[in-house]
């Protein structure tokens, strides 16, 4: 039988950046735009409540010569039982604007950027098994009077990889993903005699990557389209209540070059 080589993540990093307050004010985003949208400086003054926050049998291939070459890949059935793998992948690309449902329709996220690490474990001829981390940003739009919107997303998949061809392979997974979404109010807010000019939410998310790879020697291209659904936090890292958006649910289309070692 041939030995499978897993990939077991002992760590995931989901708590890279906090977006927790240190305070929870009685007042909403709502609230803290429409304030900071005022001319007026003396009509930029809130007066919230502040508190404290806390896994096929087969006939097994003859045995061959191995290749000299540092390359991971194998071709197909030229596996034996003593042969293990482990690739590495770097890639670069971009997701595309997403197709969403809202809750109440306030914040757009729209990635422009990504990155990803990838761990790459050969099972058999046919199957392999992939760890990804990703670290994407870009811009977002929130409807409300607010300027400068930006996001950070990063994430964490587990895919299982279907060889299709020597160089076309078939990709499906879960993963998690998390981010935070900056952006600057207007005018500044003076709130419990504290100014406020910014502020950032923060969000978690489940998602099933479904997609496919083209690899050539050591390069490698992919195409995925996501399917995801995101929850927001209650409350802003400024602890104003969360009135403009509780869940997301949305596709995007990732795309992805880059280089295996």
């Amino acid at each position: 039988m041939l030995r499978l080589v897993l990939l077991v993540p002992i760590i995931l990093l989901s708590g890279c950046i906090s977006t927790r307050p240190d305070v929870i004010r009685s007042s909403s985003l709502d609230d803290a735009a429409e304030t900071a949208s005022r001319e007026n400086p003396d009509e930029r003054h809130l007066n919230s409540d502040v508190t404290w926050n806390e896994d096929q049998h087969q006939d097994r291939p003859a045995e061959i010569e191995k290749s000299t070459s540092t390359h991971w890949i194998r071709s197909p059935n030229s596996l034996t039982d003593d042969d293990d793998a482990i690739g590495f992948a770097l890639e670069l690309g971009t997701i595309s604007p997403s197709f969403t449902g809202r809750s109440d329709g306030r914040i757009t996220v729209d990635q422009q950027y990504l990155a990803r690490a990838s761990v790459i474990s050969l099972i058999n001829d046919r199957w392999q098994a992939k760890l990804t981390a990703s670290l994407g940003a870009g811009s977002a739009d929130i409807d409300a009077p607010v300027k400068s919107e930006s996001y950070l997303e990063w994430g964490f998949d587990l895919l299982a990889v279907r060889q299709l061809s020597p160089h076309l392979a078939a990709e499906f997974g879960a993963g998690y993903f998390g981010g935070a979404v900056y952006f600057n109010y207007q005018n500044p807010i003076i709130d419990a005699g504290q100014s406020i000019n910014s502020d950032l939410l923060g969000y978690d998310g489940i998602r099933t990557p479904i997609g496919l790879t083209l690899n050539y020697g050591h390069l490698t291209t992919s195409l995925y389209a996501l399917p995801e659904l995101a929850f927001y936090n209650e409350h802003s890292v400024e602890g104003f209540r969360n009135d403009w958006q509780q869940v997301d649910y949305r596709i995007r289309a990732q795309w992805l070059f880059g280089w295996r070692f």
